[in-house]
């Protein structure tokens, strides 16, 4: 697990190296200096025990240490890696800001010996959880510098039966409209969505002029209850068995739709558009 993280410190420093802010050289070790000079005041009014000692050592250290960069640390890198990715890969695979600081806090009770506290008391499930969104991300990033497209990544994620992909929980949503492998539709009149279930299939009609989507319902309700009885195998014939001879209809199977109507959205395995031409 920790090696993930590595992997992704390792990546951040690659990206911001070279690309954050300075200031001028002169500038930074005047700045050094006078932090030096304050803590020096500081030390030589005071007294501190041994334990406070170690904490004046360390706040020494750290100004010995300090960078000339607007990306001192993991999150500013990590953030600065962020804002160069786009919002539809950031939606599609979802690793939050709030997943990036638990494994954040994971890294650093490790690398200072402190004791971690699972987010889940007594397991390591959502620990596990968010390594595997993390390897996706780290995966996207591999073959984004091999020049593969967003799209082209959401369609390899949604193709795949990678264990860890499917175990990271992405936005099937969002990975669906990034990748093209499902139609959003909303619908012009609203109907109440949980009459039918999701692998019922829907027919929809689509006015190709006004580009205005409505549910039919009578069609709907027919195949829902008739067409498995129906001896016909092909949803497609058995819509076409109930149109009549002269519709001036395209029939189209659509594979996977997000349907909306009003407030209320439902994903569907299955439905028929039927578009007038």
């Amino acid at each position: 697990m920790l090696s993930v993280v590595v992997t992704l410190e390792m990546y951040c420093e690659q990206e911001s190296k070279g690309k954050g802010h300075k200031l001028k050289r002169a500038k930074f070790n005047e700045l050094r200096s006078q932090l030096n000079e304050t803590l020096k005041t500081f030390i030589e009014s005071n007294e501190f025990s041994t334990d406070e000692q170690l904490v004046i050592d360390g706040i020494e250290s750290v100004i010995t240490s300090l960078k000339n960069t607007s990306h001192p640390t993991l999150q500013h890198k990590y953030d600065f890696l962020m804002s160069k990715t786009s919002d539809g890969i950031k939606e599609a695979i979802s690793f939050s800001n709030s997943d990036f600081d638990v494994l954040k806090k994971l890294r650093n009770s490790v690398a200072h010996g402190l004791n971690y506290k699972t987010v889940i008391d007594g397991e390591i499930t959502k620990e596990v959880q968010l390594k595997d969104r993390l390897l996706v991300l780290l995966m996207y990033f591999v073959f984004r510098e091999l020049g593969f497209s967003d799209t082209q990544v959401a369609q390899n994620i949604s193709n795949t039966f990678n264990p860890f992909i499917r175990n990271a929980d992405i936005n099937e949503r969002a990975r669906d409209k990034l990748a093209g492998t499902a139609s959003f539709i909303t619908l012009h009149k609203e109907i109440d969505l949980n009459e039918f279930s999701f692998v019922d299939y829907l027919v929809i009609n689509h006015d190709s002029k006004s580009d205005l989507f409505t549910l039919n319902e009578d069609l709907s309700y027919e195949t829902k209850h008739k067409w498995r009885d129906s001896g016909i195998s092909d949803v497609r014939d058995f819509i076409r068995s109930k149109l009549l001879q002269d519709s001036d209809f395209e029939i189209e199977y659509v594979n996977k739709l997000y349907l909306s109507s009003g407030t209320d959205e439902q994903c569907y395995h299955g439905a028929i558009m039927l578009t007038h031409k």
